[in-house]
């Protein structure tokens, strides 16, 4: 079997604000430093995912995508530039199906995304970041 564990090198910080300051999430591709997505995805909106994004914009330089422009599009867009990603969002997981668990950013008519990003749909994404953090409803399940 192949373990990630052979391939990559694995760093565990206590917070957030250590990471900001850390040099270990250098990529050679990511530019920025850390990006943040704090979206309802059409749900009612996700106890304290606005003042976690909030709280991170007073301890991080980065770019902030909340409400409205916390889009499915925004994040293909921009995910692969930061050395850090963050997302507040919905989860929905589907454990009969894995490749079909989702998460929710809010929808963006304009973009022709559906506002659900699908796990299948990360492999066709070269994400550069040294660090996610999914701080989801479900994220703990599946």
């Amino acid at each position: 079997m192949k373990y990630l564990i052979r391939d990559y090198s694995f760093d565990y910080q206590y917070s957030v604000s250590f990471a900001c300051k850390s040099n270990n999430f250098r990529t050679a591709k990511a530019k920025g430093h850390l990006v943040a997505f704090s979206g309802t995805g059409g749900l009612n909106a996700l106890t304290g995912a606005f003042q976690e994004v909030e709280r991170l914009r007073e301890l991080c330089k980065g770019e902030y995508f909340t409400d409205q422009s916390a889009t499915e599009q925004n994040f293909k867009r921009n995910a692969d530039r930061f050395r850090i990603i963050h997302l507040a969002t919905h989860a929905m997981i589907d454990n009969q199906n894995p490749a079909k668990s989702r998460l929710l950013f809010n929808i963006d008519p304009v973009s022709g995304e559906d506002g659900i990003l699908y796990s299948y749909e990360l492999y066709g994404i070269n994400l550069n970041a040294g660090l996610v953090t999914l701080s989801a409803c479900n994220a703990g399940f599946g």
